[in-house]
């Protein structure tokens, strides 16, 4: 036994094979997350129930009745792209940021980059012969650096063999040979069943725990500054169905805490970007619809409810995504006041999709989506630098602007790129 700095910890994640097992034999294969320091909150919990028989003295007290064991941990980590650049021929990669927003949104594309080919405009572009199919699905992101050598993200409608419709064009049309960059997309299913392990180390040998059958029970939230005060933060809330000491796993991971590798991280500010909000199926761009906001909130509604039995892991058999009556993601923005607009959007009841991109190079940059979503409650209000502004509340729902395509990463509400 040693008295060892709390701070200096290291967290790893896997992904479960079978749910709640014992997965410490796996332990090389789990993958280090590179968690803010300060941030992550472990709670052991185990059910000390009071069997309630007549007691016959009153100072007698009586022994509880060990029950059940679950786990929280929460912890932030930097919204942070991978590094990689999907340009001509490489594909998009996974980091642990990337595996814990696929187990818990439910779906990945890890696209693949190409180049534009002749007779592209802005809002059709013609990728190389044969590789339209990496970009198969509406919704995947498309990346293409202008004159200013600044790369605009725009998010695919449709796919006509090698023909990419975009749901807005770029500020120009592609030339031939220009590099088209893909990324690595992440988006809400209908149903998610993936679980994870996560193996917590302290630095001391006795201070180790693996918490296994674990899911976002209490959803995750997005800290986004454009005023780049922050980097862009993203907070997850596990609660995990078994928890195990060092000495109660297979195979105890206990000795030197080691030297944690964090692959595909590439932390931005995300200072220099655009945050653009425009008519759902209005394709032709215009720079009115940068919108020039001094602060935003994105807030997706993501969370878990038990499905329990007697044989279940502590009663937990699998976490089940469940359904907010209100809508699957929020937000709000705050801008300069210049005019009633924004009060007409909601009168008029007009369908409008938002992007925000942090970052202008490829490989740099991570791209929020709201694809369409509603104007509501808009507000005076004064902004951090007391100006006349306005506050604009929305509140998002699937994605409309797909054609007859059904699929879960073409209709999800809410997606998440890393570019």
């Amino acid at each position: 036994m040693s008295i060892e700095v709390h701070s200096v910890q290291r967290i790893r994640v896997l992904t479960e094979v079978t749910f709640g097992a014992d997965s410490s034999s796996s332990i090389a294969s789990f993958v280090d997350l590179p968690i803010v320091e300060g941030s992550a909150t472990v709670t052991l919990t185990r059910d000390e129930l009071d069997p309630g028989q007549l007691v016959q003295s009153r100072l007698e007290g009586r022994e509880r009745v060990l029950g059940k064991r679950s786990a929280t941990l929460s912890f932030q980590l930097n919204l942070a792209p991978t590094g990689t650049a999907a340009g001509s021929a490489v594909a998009a990669v996974q980091g642990g940021l990337g595996l814990l927003l696929k187990n818990i949104m439910g779906g990945e594309t890890l696209g693949t980059g190409s180049t534009a080919s002749t007779g592209s405009s802005a809002s059709v572009v013609n990728v190389g012969a044969g590789t339209g199919t990496r970009w198969s699905s509406p919704g995947q992101l498309m990346g293409w650096a202008n004159s200013a050598g600044v790369v605009e993200w725009r998010e695919v409608e449709s796919r006509s063999t090698d023909a990419i419709t975009l749901k807005r064009g770029f500020s120009g049309a592609p030339a031939n040979g220009n590099v088209l960059y893909n990324a690595a997309t992440y988006y809400m299913t209908e149903n998610p069943t993936a679980s994870m392990a996560f193996a917590v180390y302290g630095l001391e040998s006795d201070d180790r725990w693996l918490l296994t059958g674990s899911q976002a029970v209490g959803g995750i939230t997005l800290a986004v500054d454009p005023t780049a005060a922050a980097l862009p933060r993203i907070t997850f809330n596990m609660t995990s169905a078994r928890w195990y000491a060092s000495n109660e796993v297979g195979t105890p991971f206990t000795g030197s805490i080691g030297t944690a590798t964090y692959s595909n991280y590439n932390p931005i500010v995300g200072e220099a970007g655009n945050f653009e909000v425009w008519t759902v199926g209005a394709a032709t761009f215009a720079t009115t619809q940068s919108i020039h906001v001094s602060a935003m909130a994105w807030e997706p509604h993501i969370a878990y409810v038990p499905y329990t039995s007697p044989n279940g892991i502590n009663t937990v058999k699998q976490w089940v995504a469940s359904r907010n009556m209100d809508s699957p993601v929020q937000g709000q923005f705050t801008l300069p006041y210049q005019d009633t607009t924004w009060f007409a959007a909601r009168n008029n009841l007009t369908d409008y999709a938002c992007t925000y991109a942090m970052g202008v190079a490829a490989g740099s940059a991570v791209v929020l989506s709201a694809p369409t979503l509603q104007v509501l409650n808009p507000q005076r209000a004064a902004d951090a630098g007391g100006l006349a502004a306005q506050t604009i509340m929305w509140k998002g729902r699937r994605d409309t602007d797909v054609g007859a395509d059904t699929s879960e990463i073409g209709k999800s509400p809410f997606r998440i790129h890393l570019g």
